[in-house]
């Protein structure tokens, strides 16, 4: 029975994708197709071991045999097939992919639109889909007020007082959930429309905000505890009544008098559901400007917005408009003022009102609740879009395809869901590399995308902040995808991030991602900035890449020292003969710290080629020995070759009378000390003072 549960889990989550991405999708579209085409994979392994898939719905839950499917996806999916009359699902083994498609598209259908053609079942037996079985139910709410309710609402309309018991009448049909208050509604404007008939559009307007108005007076009357149900209901009621009344309360929401109303209502909405309501009011002339003056009446939270704004970029887009345009008209136009801080009170003043703390802990449950099932379809709905993506051939389909995704991936970054989107883009990675044509450019063309400024500036942050954690991996795998396209932004940000720990780990990605990207790294070494040609070089250097070396080999004459040093230890650490080569023409260079490094790094046989070099530093007179550290570097390269041939220049050297002070004694020492190490009559602890280490008493 687990096994079973869970396989229905599963098949429900599909199921709930699917209908949320016909509502996103509407229409023949290739991400629909996926998703019912992953409904369709949940399914067959369900029915091929429990046999036909039954489902009983209920209003908050959904049941199959006898197992309740509650919260989250189960619950909204339990809801939006109450609200469209549909009782019981049964599909047979035989049902074909082409019969689920027909299926998903008649559920996901609006509300209204499914009413206006007789319902589900009558839709379904007129489109012959067959193998699937849906029963309706009959809802209460279709039921005729009564004649004391209609002489309620005129009186009330009339702005008479209302009897206790008509009022309780009234509630008693709000309590009766989105149905029952849609009926009230249009029940009520039915009468207002018959004693109303001479009165201009503006006027009907004033009268819809006026009884909106006075169930919100209603509603607040009501304890605290039953406040939020009855203003969800009426909130879904609005989206659902007929027209014109439908148009007439949207545009209530806007007038001066409703706006405490719509924001009350527009907490009680979904994104999905804000949009919408929206995008059914919105008329010709500036849509934009609609869409802000709505938003700023409901004053949705900043979260919620970029999701209504999110839906309604695709919903009102024009052929000539880009994926977001809405987003950016809209949003910078909309002002959320920052929190002020509630006054210090006197501690005598200060009271915990229990009922409120508890509603407010339920309210905030069960909004986490909704986002988290929100995100959860979102993930979905991005899912698919990889999978129409894997199997879509139409050029037109594919363009807006890599829309489409593009447009979701930031939102995944915005929620940190970084293991999702390095699971995505290691998807469409592996679309760009096995495919060809349309297919392999789209790919392409969206992991580009994800190198942008905005996009690598946010990931980049993310790591920064996520170092030393879990999520450092995942953002990190979240890069790997995207390295063919990475090396150039990674090199721009470096030369302008001014944070030495940010660039380090700027440079650790860079030798993470930017293999085989050795000349597109090599350009950069002509840089007119110092700091970015040292970075550079300590890259390439750590990369050990043999083809390096050209590059390293066009900074010998760099005018800053730090690139010299940081060159000459790249070259050293990629340790080839070439790379030998071009660090012995360092030799030269005038600043003798350079000079000692190339010394420490030359190799034996780079060393032997070295040693009439070698031999001439040593013997250059000097009365104060300047160079005292360049000529010990010369001396302990001397002794790790071997180079009896310096004996003579070192035994001359260690007898040199004309030098004087501590510097010409101490050389003579060490001149000693080589020539003893080299003829085998010193010790190796001896031989380490030519390195410059002290060596420790026994």
């Amino acid at each position: 029975m687990e096994a079973k549960a869970q396989a229905a889990d599963r098949l429900l989550r599909a199921m709930a994708a699917a209908v949320k991405t016909v509502a996103l999708y509407p229409g023949p579209h290739p991400v629909t197709q996926q998703a019912v085409t992953t409904l369709m994979t949940a399914l067959q392994p369900y029915m091929e071991a429990y046999g036909p898939f039954g489902l009983r719905v209920g209003k908050y839950a959904l049941t199959i045999d006898g197992t309740p499917f509650r919260g989250g996806s189960h619950s909204n999916l339990a809801m939006h097939l109450y609200t469209r009359g549909v009782a019981q699902i049964k599909i047979m083994a035989a049902a074909s992919e082409q019969g689920l498609m027909g299926f998903v598209s008649i559920i996901g259908m609006d509300r209204r639109g499914l009413e206006d053609v007789g319902g589900v079942r009558h839709l379904m037996r007129q489109s012959g889909i067959g193998n699937i079985q849906v029963a309706e139910m009959a809802l209460e709410t279709d039921e005729d007020l009564q004649p004391a309710d209609l002489n309620a609402i005129f009186e009330w309309l009339g702005r008479g007082e209302l009897e206790p018991e008509d009022r309780e009448r009234i509630l008693d049909m709000l309590r009766g959930g989105p149905d029952a208050t849609r009926v009230f509604l249009e029940r009520a404007y039915s009468m207002l429309e018959g004693v109303s008939e001479t009165l201009a559009d503006e006027e009907r307007v004033g009268e819809v905000s006026q009884l909106l108005r006075s169930l919100d007076r209603m509603m607040l009357d009501e304890p605290f505890e039953d406040q939020d149900r009855l203003y969800a209901n009426l909130a879904e009621a609005h989206i659902n009544v007929r027209e014109p009344l439908r148009t007439l309360l949207a545009r209530a929401l806007l007038h001066p008098d409703g706006r405490d109303v719509a924001s009350r209502l527009g907490e009680h909405l979904t994104s999905e559901q804000l949009a919408h309501l929206i995008h059914g009011s919105v008329a010709g002339g500036d849509v934009a400007e609609q869409v802000t003056g709505f938003l700023h009446a409901l004053r949705t939270d900043q979260q919620k917005t970029k999701a209504v704004l999110a839906i309604l970029d695709s919903r009102l887009r024009q052929p000539q408009h880009s994926a977001a345009w809405l987003t950016g008209a809209v949003f910078p136009r909309l002002d959320y003022p920052a929190r002020r801080a509630e006054p210090d009170l006197p501690q005598e003043f200060l009271f915990i009102s229990t009922d409120s703390a508890v509603a407010d802990e339920a309210a905030e449950r069960l909004r986490t609740q909704v986002a988290l099932d929100e995100r959860d379809i979102t993930h979905e709905v991005i899912r698919t879009l990889v999978d129409a993506l894997a199997q879509e051939t139409g050029e037109k389909e594919l363009v807006d395809l890599g829309d489409a995704l593009t447009g979701h991936l930031p939102w995944l970054v915005q929620e940190q869901a970084f293991a999702a989107l390095a699971v995505i883009l290691d998807r469409t990675k592996r679309i760009a590399m096995d495919e060809i044509g349309p297919r392999r450019k789209t790919a392409e063309a969206i992991l580009q995308r994800m190198t942008d400024t905005i996009m690598l500036d946010r990931l980049l942050a993310a790591l920064w902040a996520a170092r030393d954690t879990l999520a450092e991996k995942d953002i990190r795998a979240c890069l790997k995808p995207l390295a063919d396209d990475l090396v150039a932004p990674l090199v721009r940000v470096l030369g302008m991030e001014t944070r030495g720990p940010v660039r380090a780990m700027v440079c650790d990605l860079l030798i993470d991602l930017g293999g085989g990207k050795i000349d597109v790294l090599g350009r950069v070494v002509d840089d007119q900035r110092w700091y970015v040609v040292r970075n550079v070089a300590n890259v390439l250097g750590r990369m050990h890449d043999p083809r390096a070396v050209a590059h390293l080999g066009r900074l010998v004459e760099h005018p800053d020292y730090r690139v010299r040093r940081e060159t000459v230890m790249a070259l050293a650490g990629i340790g080839t003969d070439n790379a030998q080569t071009t660090l012995a023409s360092f030799l030269q260079d005038p600043d003798e710290r350079i000079r000692v490094r190339v010394l420490q790094s030359l190799d034996t046989g780079h060393a032997w080629t070295m040693l009439p070099q070698l031999l001439a530093m040593l013997e250059r007179r000097d009365l104060f020995e300047r160079q005292l550290e360049l000529k010990r570097a010369a001396l302990e390269l001397l002794t790790r070759i071997g180079a009896r041939q310096s004996l003579p220049t070192l035994r001359r050297l260690s007898r040199r009378w004309f030098a004087f002070g501590h510097r010409a004694r101490e050389l003579r020492r060490l001149a000693r000390v080589a020539a003893d190490v080299i003829e085998g009559h010193a010790s190796p602890q001896d031989a380490r003072q030519l390195a410059g280490v002290e060596i420790e008493p026994d």
